[in-house]
């Protein structure tokens, strides 16, 4: 009677223990998928910054952002001369998504990226989104 009792002790221990190992590969494996997706995000960030600045550089009225789709476009708080693709403008990294302009540029206002392309009108140093007149 006293084995029984001791083997069921051993096999609960190893299902918690099974159990425990599991939780972890979870959340490891979540972690690595949620990190390379935020790095692919970061990269498309920083090529459409990029592609952004070149255009306002060259005097160009209309550019088109074709991603990330849901972060927003803004100036660096408290500095207009650079333009910035974050997810939200309060989280920006200056090394990472943002870019120096030539000139400083005011965003009228915050500009959502949220259903890709969008097109952005520049009229003298105001950046904003153009809006589409449907006939």
């Amino acid at each position: 009677m006293d084995k029984r009792g001791f083997l069921l002790g051993e096999e609960t221990l190893k299902v918690i223990l099974a159990v425990i190992c599991i939780i972890f590969l979870v959340y490891l494996l979540g972690s690595l998928y949620y990190n390379s997706v935020k790095n692919k995000e970061v990269g498309l960030a920083k090529a459409s910054v990029e592609h952004l600045v070149k255009e306002i550089n060259a005097g160009s009225t209309e550019i088109e952002i074709y991603n990330p789709e849901g972060w927003v476009i803004g100036n660096f708080p408290d500095d207009k001369d650079y333009i910035c693709i974050c997810e939200t403008i309060l989280t920006c990294d200056p090394d990472e998504t943002c870019k120096k302009t030539k000139e400083p540029i005011t965003l009228s206002p915050f500009i959502d990226i949220l259903n890709p392309p969008i097109t952005l009108e520049l009229n003298g140093n105001v950046l904003s989104k153009k809006i589409e007149v449907e006939e």
